[in-house]
């Protein structure tokens, strides 16, 4: 993978965290926010670690990772109930 999509990716990855942050001081989240929030940083983080992964590309695997971590994180400080699937 090039130097260029690498730097791209890390670019735009604090470019959102400045925008969470940003959401987080500026406006207290409520739940349905903070649900959106953990989804879309999910559903990044599964994206930038499949590139890393088809890329053999370590640096972009770890970005994955830590984005699932970050998702995690945002679900556990907002105390959000969010669920995978429908419990019967």
């Amino acid at each position: 993978m090039s130097y260029k999509f690498k730097y791209t990716i890390v670019c735009l990855l604090q470019l959102s965290r400045m925008i969470l942050l940003f959401g987080v001081v500026a406006v207290r989240l409520n739940e349905k926010v903070g649900a959106i929030a953990f989804y879309a940083i999910l559903v990044a983080s599964i994206i930038i670690f499949g590139f890393g992964i088809a890329f053999k590309d370590n640096m972009i695997i770890v970005i994955g990772i830590s984005l699932f971590m970050c998702a995690f994180l945002v679900k556990s400080e907002f105390k959000l109930e969010v669920l995978f699937w429908k419990n019967r």
